[in-house]
């Protein structure tokens, strides 16, 4: 994955709060997708920041998991991408 990349949310795709948790459903698929707290800060964040942006921000925010964090982002990113809920964009 390029860190420059730019992601957003599918189309269509509907969020649903329920007991705290955070679900996404694609009407497209007709699937449901669970957010971990990571996969939901990084949903929250994509439309507006690059990857390299969201690792950065991210890293300042949490400086003691630092060195976790690009790796944190990244494989949320292949799996929202994965389940077809974020899709890449030109930006």
């Amino acid at each position: 994955m390029n860190k420059q990349s730019h992601y957003k949310h599918a189309a269509n795709c509907l969020e649903q709060h329920m007991d705290g948790e955070v679900l996404i459903f694609n009407p497209a698929t007709t699937t449901t997708v669970y957010l971990n707290e990571t996969a939901k800060i990084v949903w929250d964040l994509c439309e507006s920041l690059s990857v390299e942006e969201m690792i950065r921000a991210l890293q300042l925010q949490y400086p003691e998991q630092a060195d976790n964090i690009a790796d944190d982002v990244s494989a949320a990113i292949n799996e929202l991408h994965e389940q077809q809920i974020l899709v890449r964009c030109n930006a």
